[in-house]
């Protein structure tokens, strides 16, 4: 990219590709993340070859580079020679506690609560940085909504489905410590009190979030948002919420 500085190229030209680079850097760090892709050499020796290409590109022609180095990633590292699309369920469909680390998992969460609140039209609760990286991420906690009871482990096969699915992100949340701490081994339906008064991404958990926001249900029926209250929560609604997040993910990485 030209340097303004030495005369060369448009000053908004170069800002405007800063802008676009930091963006497709995160994206492509997330979305490798979120499907199991992400190493953190390869994806240094990667950059490389990708800051070389885009040297003299315009800013909109760099997010093919990007797309481009993506799905060459991708198909390397799950051993596919055809792969349409740089975002694909069967890659993400594990995703959660099992797969990735608790910082980026608060940062993806935080993310997500940054998206809905803007489609509901509400100020974000807590900003994004502090909820995944700042002073709050050692009060936000990942919390499990399946906690460890007999009523929850009824509703699965074994132990170990169990464990692999509340592990998922669709069967996560953040929230403080001492509410986290509070509800301990609660039943589903007690944990939605909690939920009531924490972050706005809990709190699509419940009836009463639908019935107070028309900006919410709006954005919802615009979107095709599979998002609902849920008044039990096992296996089908930990995939509901999945396939959800998946469905966010690719509208906030603009898949």
């Amino acid at each position: 990219m030209t340097n303004p500085a030495n005369g060369l190229g448009n000053a908004a030209d170069y800002l405007s590709k800063i802008k676009v680079v930091s963006e497709q850097l995160e994206r492509m760090y997330c979305l490798l993340q979120l499907q199991g892709c992400y190493d953190s050499n390869e994806f240094s020796r990667e950059l490389i070859g990708v800051m070389q290409r885009i040297r003299d590109l315009s800013a909109g022609e760099i997010p093919n580079v990007f797309n481009e180095s993506m799905l060459a990633i991708i198909k390397e590292k799950k051993g596919v020679e055809s792969l349409e699309t740089i975002w694909n369920y069967v890659y993400f469909k594990n995703a959660g506690l099992e797969t990735l680390n608790k910082p980026f998992i608060r940062y993806a969460l935080a993310r997500v609560e940054g998206f809905v609140s803007t489609g509901a039209n509400v100020t974000i609760r807590h900003p994004i940085k502090d909820l995944a990286v700042g002073k709050w991420s050692k009060v936000f906690h990942v919390e499990h909504i399946l906690a460890h009871n007999d009523e929850n482990r009824a509703k699965f096969e074994s132990d170990e489905m169990f464990e692999q699915q509340r592990n998922r992100l669709g069967g996560l949340l953040l929230l403080k410590g001492p509410d986290n701490q509070s509800s301990g081994k609660e039943p589903y339906r007690e944990k939605l009190r909690t939920y009531a008064s924490s972050l706005l991404w809990n709190e699509t958990l419940i009836g009463a979030t639908y019935q107070s926001n028309l900006d919410l249900r709006n954005w919802i029926a615009a979107n095709g948002f599979d998002m609902r209250s849920m008044s039990e929560f096992g296996k089908e609604e930990i995939e509901s919420r999945h396939k959800l997040l998946f469905a966010m993910f690719a509208k906030i990485w603009n898949v």
